[in-house]
């Protein structure tokens, strides 16, 4: 699963890194009107160079974490199960387990995240010149805990926002194969789509908003929380709501189809 889940990562990340740009900033900015206007500002100004900003660099990371992130999630259903099958409900041993391995991951992974959100969204404040440059600088110039500025919600949002996505994808491919499991067996890559698209679209749509405060106080660690959420109020709500959505649910149905059958092989 862990092979497969970051097989699936690179050729999503490869292909819709210009989505997650397009996401960052319209979750930043509030000067686009919408994604079209957007994509017309970058290309206009910054040229052809401008929407694939740090996409090696991101790929790297989630790359990363896909890895291990999957690896420990599966380990952990294991040992869950083994524990708690038939005590309580697996919906439960989805969460906990997902729950587990963001926790174990995310803290490792948060920096690289945080200068990338950077590059996309404000490099013209911050010019940074190469990724190892804005790692020295930060450190050089504001100590190591600056690249752990918003760390917290960022992580208790990203767990939220896996634990949804697994235990709906989960719950929902569990339902498919009881109610008629050789259907299941003749239709499976139709029933891992819908799956997998729900559950990404759900979890995007429910996080949409923390996820854009994180992403605000990531380019603006001089705002605390509360600063930023007077700030914006319900605009965070909205903010990249539906390119948010559109790129979660391609990655979610890329996820779960590589994982599916790659998955098999090994």
């Amino acid at each position: 699963m862990a092979m497969a889940g970051s097989l699936a990562t690179v050729i999503t990340d490869v292909s819709f890194h210009f989505v997650d740009t397009v996401n960052s900033r319209l979750k930043v900015h509030a000067k686009y009107k919408n994604t079209f206007h957007l994509l017309k500002k970058i290309v206009m100004e910054e040229g052809r160079n401008g929407v694939p900003k740090a996409s090696q660099f991101d790929t790297t990371r989630r790359l990363y974490v896909e890895l291990y992130t999957s690896q420990y999630i599966s380990k952990a259903k294991d040992v869950l199960h083994s524990s708690f099958d038939g005590v309580v409900h697996p919906s439960l041993i989805y969460l906990a387990a997902a729950f587990t391995a963001q926790t174990i991951t995310l803290g490792v992974y948060y920096p690289f995240d945080l200068i990338k959100i950077r590059l996309q969204t404000s490099n013209k404040r911050y010019k940074y010149r190469s990724i190892p440059e804005a790692f020295r600088r930060e450190v050089r110039q504001n100590g190591i805990g600056s690249l752990y500025r918003g760390a917290v919600p960022y992580i208790m949002t990203s767990i939220v926002s896996t634990c949804i996505w697994f235990t709906i994808y989960e719950s929902v491919i569990k339902n498919f194969k009881e109610n008629d499991s050789q259907l299941y067996q003749q239709k499976e890559p139709m029933y891992v789509i819908i799956a997998s698209v729900l559950s990404g679209s759900v979890a995007s749509f429910l996080c949409n908003g923390p996820e854009a405060l994180v992403a605000l106080k990531q380019a603006h660690p001089e705002q605390t929380m509360m600063q930023l959420m007077k700030q914006e109020k319900f605009r965070l709500l909205r903010k990249g709501l539906g390119i948010n959505m559109y790129y979660h649910s391609i990655h979610s149905a890329m996820f779960f189809l590589t994982v599916t059958y790659v998955g098999k092989i090994f």
